[in-house]
């Protein structure tokens, strides 16, 4: 089992001005950082090995000008709460990405559905080997 590290991220909440905050887990030694895109996010996630990565980055693209590459493991995404507590439906919330099915994270980042709306991701990076 691999050695994971608990971090704390936050991403702006659009809606508030205020802050989401979230914990996630990530692979140790890993560099956590956040992004903010405009659609079309310019980027391809794939599911391998129960986690959500970045399979590519087209050039040019939102997801390239930000930083992101290819190997990148998606930690949280912002979405628009959809179940659960009747309070929190149709809010701003960040999602962890980590135990969720790869259907479940796509459709969290589809719930963004403002056009021009930020998309606020956290991704890990692995650590240089």
């Amino acid at each position: 089992m691999p050695i994971t590290a608990l971090h704390s991220c936050s991403a702006p909440n659009d809606d508030t001005g205020g802050k989401l905050e979230v914990d996630v887990q990530a692979p140790a030694g890993a560099r956590v950082f956040s992004v903010s895109l405009k659609k079309p996010l310019g980027l391809v996630l794939a599911e391998r090995g129960g986690r959500i990565e970045v399979e590519s980055v087209a050039a040019g693209g939102h997801a390239a000008a930000a930083g992101v590459a290819p190997g990148d493991e998606l930690l949280a995404t912002t979405a628009r709460a959809q179940g659960g507590r009747e309070s929190l439906k149709g809010q701003l919330v960040l999602l962890p990405a980590g135990g969720q099915q790869f259907n479940t994270v796509a459709a969290a980042i589809r719930s963004n559905t403002c056009s021009q709306c930020l998309i606020h991701l956290v991704f890990a990076r692995p650590a240089a080997s």
